[in-house]
């Protein structure tokens, strides 16, 4: 399998992904004010969700940094990558 097809592929899908979230926030722009999340109750449901959303994305953030650094040709990666930078300047 060519990765290059498969980044196309993962980018389409993104795009597509995208593009259905912008349908759905355009087309149901009132539905915020029939469910109630405008009032004070709602804005605090909704700070919940989020911040539980957030949480969720800063521990993946950290898994993925912790697995980059346990990755030991990641670091060599890094290694090279400064190298690099240091000689360019």
């Amino acid at each position: 399998m060519d990765w290059n097809s498969v980044a196309q592929e993962l980018y389409v899908r993104l795009v597509c992904l995208f593009i259905h979230f912008l349908a759905n926030c355009t087309c149901s722009g009132i539905l915020p004010l029939r469910k109630g999340l405008l009032s004070h109750a709602g804005l605090v449901s909704l700070s919940r969700f989020i911040g539980t959303g957030l949480m969720f994305v800063l521990g993946a953030l950290c898994i993925r940094g912790y697995g980059r650094f346990k990755n030991q040709d990641y670091r060599i990666f890094l290694a090279l990558l400064e190298e690099t930078k240091i000689k360019q300047q």
